[in-house]
């Protein structure tokens, strides 16, 4: 009897993500709240379901508050992951150095350089009025 060839992950499986926090701590975040958020999201829905029925303003509020914060870190990177791509790699990229002054030399100055960092950190803080407008107003 013969035994099949394996693949071997040398990165370890996906099941232990705590591995991330090692060398790559924002990765860890991300996988981290996606988790929480795989089990959460069940449970939003059926209080959003609970709340369409019974009308509970105050527990749909308090559930929505706890998914936006646990989505926090999803949209963060995504943000991130569009302004690598626009600036093709130029920021946030893990790219080395002389291609990414051969790309800044052919696509963009300091000027958009910058911008493409600021993206970001202006989503980050348009996302935290918009919760503390939600938290805060919305009845």
């Amino acid at each position: 009897m013969s035994v099949g060839k394996r693949l071997k992950d040398m990165r370890d499986g996906q099941i232990r993500i705590s591995r991330l926090s090692k060398f790559y701590l924002t990765a860890f975040i991300h996988m981290l709240f996606n988790r929480i958020l795989a089990f959460y999201s069940i449970i939003y829905g059926i209080i959003l379901l609970y709340h369409a029925f019974f009308a509970m303003p105050e527990l749909a509020k308090i559930a929505t508050a706890v998914f936006w914060i646990l989505i926090t870190p999803q949209f963060i990177e995504t943000v991130k992951g569009l302004s690598m791509s626009w600036s093709r790699g130029m920021v946030f990229g893990r790219l080395n150095d002389e291609y990414i002054s051969l790309i800044r030399k052919r696509y963009g100055g300091s000027f958009k350089v910058n911008l493409y960092m600021m993206i970001p950190y202006i989503a980050s803080l348009l996302w935290g009025i918009a919760f503390v407008v939600m938290v805060v107003y919305l009845r």
